[in-house]
């Protein structure tokens, strides 16, 4: 569709001509850029979205598999074979069609050493002046990459909490890849290699974290979701909240329970929230 945004006319008469009749046309863009700039031009008010994202934990044969090898179809159904091609022509088709559509990058190469300097830091909060020193470019253009990443949903940035919890906390997002396969190829972790790694908590981490989006999405939920954490490091991982209830989600990549992993769930939680413990036991 991106490739022929006129068609975006064609269905607005047409939908025009029958407004009661729903669900005529099923549309798919990879890009949220394209999306949103034609729908504000021309469906707005005459569409549903729906976000669909790879496989999540439920429609997948292998979770275990999945968390270091990647959710997406094609990856599943051919058994993850030659998985790591396929990540190495992923990237480049993405960096040299998409990228290139979405924004103008003028140096590749910087930003492809900055996905992966992304990659070597999910689960950790976000200092843009930090990253801007490796590839020696400036803050407003790793901020502008970073919109770029997330519009195309290579990065997920979540965001802290603002409330009442307390208010000497954190506020710099953390980053999170949508797609920990992504983020193992890209620091030579793929197969059993992820495990026992330095990487093998924050990928732990960064799959509960992208099942919670995808959970979310193809649910159809309005839910959000944040990180707290404050300055003396209490944190909790993941808190997922609704108009209604709010719930607190403590991710460990152990196999074994120990009481100090609730620590902090038993600190901030409240008659109105849930905690949940997630760990690989």
């Amino acid at each position: 569709m991106q490739k022929y945004p006129k068609i975006f006319n064609l269905i607005k008469r047409k939908v025009d001509e029958g407004r009661q009749e729903y669900g005529r046309y099923v549309l798919t863009v990879s890009s949220q850029f394209t999306l949103q700039h034609d729908i504000s031009e021309t469906l707005a008010g005459r569409i549903g979205l729906l976000q669909l994202l790879p496989f999540d934990i439920s429609e997948l044969p292998d979770t275990d598999i999945a968390i270091e090898n990647g959710c997406y179809p094609e990856q599943v159904m051919r058994n993850y074979n030659a998985n790591e091609a396929w990540y190495g022509s992923y990237i480049e088709t993405y960096i040299q069609r998409d990228v290139r559509s979405i924004s103008n990058i003028s140096d590749i190469h910087d930003f492809s050493r900055f996905i992966k300097l992304l990659s070597a830091n999910i689960s950790q909060q976000l200092n843009a002046s930090h990253y801007a020193k490796s590839p020696g470019v400036s803050v407003p253009t790793i901020k502008r990459w970073l919109s770029v990443l997330e519009i195309s949903y290579i990065i997920y940035l979540l965001r802290s909490y603002h409330s009442n919890l307390n208010k000497r906390i954190v506020k710099s997002p953390k980053i999170y890849f949508h797609y920990t396969g992504l983020a193992a190829y890209l620091n030579g972790a793929m197969g059993s290699r992820w495990e026992d790694g330095p990487l093998a908590g924050p990928i732990f981490g960064n799959y509960i974290v992208s099942e919670c989006i995808k959970q979310i999405a193809h649910r159809g939920l309005r839910d959000e979701l944040y990180y707290f954490r404050e300055h003396n490091g209490d944190e909790i991982d993941i808190i997922r909240e609704t108009r209604q209830k709010r719930q607190f989600l403590e991710v460990k990549h152990s196999m074994t329970f120990r009481p100090r992993m609730i620590k902090h769930l038993e600190k901030y939680m409240d008659e109105n929230t849930k905690s949940v413990l997630i760990y690989q036991g």
